[in-house]
């Protein structure tokens, strides 16, 4: 596996999508519940990006200028030589290109994502088979808890109540684990006595 699994912060911040049809749309619908700026470029756009809130549209080819806003990284979704083409200009410019169906153009690679508010699950094959890698996303998400967002939020608050009990490190992270695995075998945040049972156990 030769692609580092890496969680980008592309909230506020520009991502470019070069194409105009259904890979192109594809993308989109990956990138917009992260909150990132999209500007779409291609000389042909279906209507249905056309007709899409809250993206920013240029209407043509891709250029060496369209790097000017230091996007974090390029999207090309047209055809096999216009993505070579794209792929190209954006190594040039060291800026990180997926070439959408084409590995050999592309320096990172969208995974099958399960994403709630506080948890994003990512499971990547690497290219060999995104059927398999959704498949496998579909069975991981399958265990996560319901209430899991709940259960994260909980946890930041449990952590300063436990740390406030102990400043032994190593009682912290064995009670933390406890409390994490408990809280997923129940579905649902601890109340405060069981939390202090775990404690005690300790």
């Amino acid at each position: 596996m030769k692609y580092f699994p890496m969680f980008v912060n592309v909230y506020k911040k520009e991502v470019v999508i070069c194409g105009g049809g259904k890979r192109a749309i594809e993308k989109i619908s990956k990138l917009k519940p992260f909150g990132a700026i999209l500007r779409v470029v291609s000389p042909d756009l279906s209507d249905e990006i056309l007709n899409l809130e809250g993206i920013y549209i240029s209407r043509k080819s891709f250029t060496r200028d369209d790097l000017d806003s230091h996007p974090v990284f390029v999207v090309a979704a047209e055809d096999k030589r216009e993505n070579e083409r794209i792929s190209a200009v954006c190594r040039a410019e060291n800026v990180l290109v997926n070439a959408v169906d084409q590995p050999s153009e592309c320096d990172f690679i969208f995974p099958s994502i399960f994403a709630t508010d506080m948890l994003c699950i990512g499971v990547s094959t690497g290219g060999a088979s995104p059927t398999a890698g959704i498949a496998l996303r579909d069975m991981i998400t399958n265990v996560v808890p319901h209430r899991i967002d709940d259960i994260l939020s909980w946890l930041v608050e449990a952590r300063e109540i436990i740390r406030e009990k102990t400043d032994d490190k190593s009682t912290l992270n064995k009670t933390l684990r406890s409390a994490v695995s408990l809280s997923f075998a129940l579905g649902r945040p601890l109340t405060e006595s069981e939390l202090d049972q775990i404690d005690v156990e300790m």
